[in-house]
């Protein structure tokens, strides 16, 4: 193991609230576009946009705001909490196995329930085609 595995090992939640001045904002800014960045045509995203077209803009923009706070919260709460509890490789690999078991699964239940009627993410695709081949001509 070399040091610097050993020394996020030994973290420990007292460790992570006490970071170095300018850490703050440096978490804030990289959490805030990673989340934007990853979120923009995924499955929440595209179902927030149905859910739009079909009941109130704002109700679906509350009902979704709340769900992913929910979610950050969670997911701060396990970043805050697991590292204390077990070593970080081994919460690497963990995580590792269960972002290709999720995508995997995602993956597998979008082809199952697909239908005719509801190609939404493949008709964006097809569009987005369409206006490249449009622009590029």
């Amino acid at each position: 193991q070399s040091k610097s595995d050993e020394k996020s090992d030994n973290l420990t939640t007292e460790t992570l609230k006490d970071g170095e001045e300018g850490e703050t904002a440096t978490g804030l800014v990289t959490s805030f576009f990673s989340i934007i960045v990853s979120e923009i045509g995924d499955k929440t995203f595209i179902m927030a946009a149905i859910m739009a077209m079909k009941y109130s803009r704002f109700v679906v923009f509350l009902g979704s705001g709340l769900a992913l706070l929910l979610m950050s919260a969670i997911s701060a709460g396990f970043g805050a909490i697991v590292p204390a509890l077990i070593p970080v490789s081994i919460t690497r690999t963990i995580s590792t196995v269960l972002f290709f078991a999720f995508g995997s699964v995602s993956y597998t239940h979008l082809r199952a329930h697909e239908t005719p009627e509801h190609l939404v993410c493949r008709l964006l695709l097809e569009k987005k085609k369409k206006i490249y081949h449009i622009l590029s001509s």
